[in-house]
């Protein structure tokens, strides 16, 4: 069984191959060519069940993160493998098997990829659903607006940010603070419109400072303070780096 997943949001571009197989094959066909979209459905004795992913676009997670596939099985995830991605956008593995014992692939309805901690000691899927797609016989499409992923394509999401540093009285180092705000109807109002995200999402705002990034703050609503303010901290998000900027 061939289920092709196409995506295109946030630059990801990606295809899903699914192969309900049995594990040995002819030596002069592949696994994936023995089942037809026309007889996919139908209940040959299965061995194993490979899945073939394949992705562009998606990042380097780093050493303490992982991407894991699922597909969801009479309502039920099932994980379909673990991979990493390098700096150059190519995943570590592809192929992956997912045990006949949790039920035959042609019975999943969707596929959800998410971002798991590493080392990960739970055998649940985390919160942060990064893409997600139904499967429509052998055809799905996986996009970041999915219910099951971020739900939100971020198409109406505006932006405004203003240089100051409203912890200190002069005005020689404006250029050391940066903050979400719109200053200009006169009176400081929040800068952000921004959609609100699922649980085990947060939005975080990141300075350049001599070639190191540096955290804003984290935070959930535009409209409120970030989580963190470590050298000032109007009610918007947003930071002062005097004492980063006196230090670098």
């Amino acid at each position: 069984m061939k289920l092709h997943v196409k995506n295109a949001g946030l630059a990801l571009y990606s295809s899903l191959l699914l192969a309900a197989c049995q594990k040995e094959t002819s030596k002069n066909t592949t696994a994936a060519e023995e089942l037809s979209p026309a007889n996919s459905r139908s209940e040959p004795k299965l061995k194993n069940d490979e899945l073939e992913l394949n992705i562009t676009g998606l990042e380097n997670l780093g050493p303490n993160a992982r991407y894991e596939g699922w597909v969801i099985i009479k309502g039920a995830p099932v994980s379909t493998g673990v991979f990493t991605v390098n700096n150059s956008g190519q995943m570590s593995q592809n192929i992956f098997e997912v045990p006949a014992t949790q039920d035959k692939l042609k019975n999943a309805t969707a596929f959800v990829l998410t971002i798991e901690p590493y080392p990960d000691n739970s055998p649940a899927p985390s919160d942060q659903h990064l893409l997600a797609g139904n499967f429509n016989v052998n055809t799905a499409s996986l996009s970041i607006n999915h219910p099951a992923a971020l739900n939100t394509h971020f198409s109406s999401a505006t932006g405004y940010f203003l240089l100051a540093t409203p912890a200190t009285a002069t005005m020689t180092d404006e250029l050391s603070g940066i903050w979400f705000i719109n200053a200009m109807g006169g009176s400081p109002a929040a800068g952000l419109n921004l959609p609100a995200l699922p649980v085990g999402w947060r939005y975080e705002g990141w300075a350049l400072i001599s070639g190191q990034p540096v955290s804003t703050g984290a935070f959930m609503n535009g409209n409120m303070a970030d989580n963190a303010a470590p050298f000032s901290g109007p009610p918007f998000p947003g930071e002062d780096f005097i004492t980063m900027h006196r230090r670098v």
